[in-house]
């Protein structure tokens, strides 16, 4: 004889939660939740734990500082900075993080978001976060095909007619002879355009996709171009160009000697990220 099993009712559910948020050592205010009006607390209590330990250890062995940030029903991802520090704030949520691929010798790591959308669908994402230069970061991935590794994250991220050939070897990081990249900008060299400056080229220009500039020296071309949707057509691709010495505060400063094509990454910051 089978028995069916007895549904907790609100208060046992709202009790067994409040027991959880108790665990972890962390002050959330008030703890009794209202499943009426917050029905993804019993989805919280059905998430599988993930273990913190396991990624403060994977974090710790590429040498980036972490903390786990507050308790809260949705995956967040951020760089906190404070009197010159800066970390890496991870909000699980109640998703389930893994770590797919770390590199020690870029500082970075690239994570794997599982979690359910607002219908119940399942949904993944991946998240590539570490150290560029000198400043954290936090960008989500969007691509098709096997992004399983820091390496084809990388990959990932560039401009789809930057990336590699078949049969081609990993590039350097910052430099290769097809281009120069500074964060998420790529400039590729047009050495027949010449040097000499062009009618409408702007001083001191600035490259900027949200986050601080990247201030060029020559800039020709409207930057709102490169965001906007693919043209239809050839003769309306309107490109930008770059010349002389590119400042950031975050990145090595850069110099192109002719005028160089301006391109930048595929990155969408990631829930609650930072691109700089």
């Amino acid at each position: 004889m089978t028995t069916t099993p007895r549904r907790k009712s609100n208060e046992e559910i709202r009790v067994g939660f409040s027991a959880t948020l108790n665990g972890t050592g962390r002050s959330h205010g008030s703890q009794l939740v209202d499943l009426v009006e917050f029905p993804q607390a019993y989805r919280l209590l059905q998430a599988p734990v993930m273990s913190t330990e396991l990624l403060e250890e994977k974090f710790r062995d590429i040498g980036v500082p972490l903390r786990i940030g507050r308790v809260r029903p949705w995956f967040g991802v951020n760089i906190g900075r404070s009197c010159g520090r800066e970390w890496i704030e991870l909000s699980p949520g109640d998703s389930a993080v893994e770590v797919m691929d770390a590199d020690p010798r870029h500082r970075q790591l690239l994570l794997l978001v599982k979690d359910t959308d607002g219908w119940g669908r399942r949904t993944k994402e991946k998240i590539l976060c570490g150290q560029d230069e000198r400043s954290l970061f936090s960008v989500r991935i969007v691509g098709r095909g096997a992004i399983n590794t820091v390496a084809s994250a990388h990959e990932a991220l560039k401009p789809a007619e930057l990336r590699l050939r078949p049969g081609e070897g990993r590039p350097p990081r910052y430099r290769h002879p097809r281009f120069i990249r500074q964060g998420e900008w790529f400039f590729v060299p047009r050495p027949d355009l010449g040097v000499e400056p062009w009618p409408g080229t702007t001083k001191n220009g600035r490259l900027s996709n949200g986050g601080k500039p990247h201030v060029v020296d020559y800039l020709h071309g409207n930057v709102r171009d490169l965001f906007s949707a693919p043209p239809i057509w050839s003769w309306q691709v309107r490109n930008v160009f770059a010349r002389g010495f590119v400042r950031h505060a975050d990145h090595r400063t850069i110099n192109l000697p002719c005028w160089h094509r301006v391109l930048v990454n595929t990155a969408v910051p990631a829930a609650g990220g930072f691109l700089d």
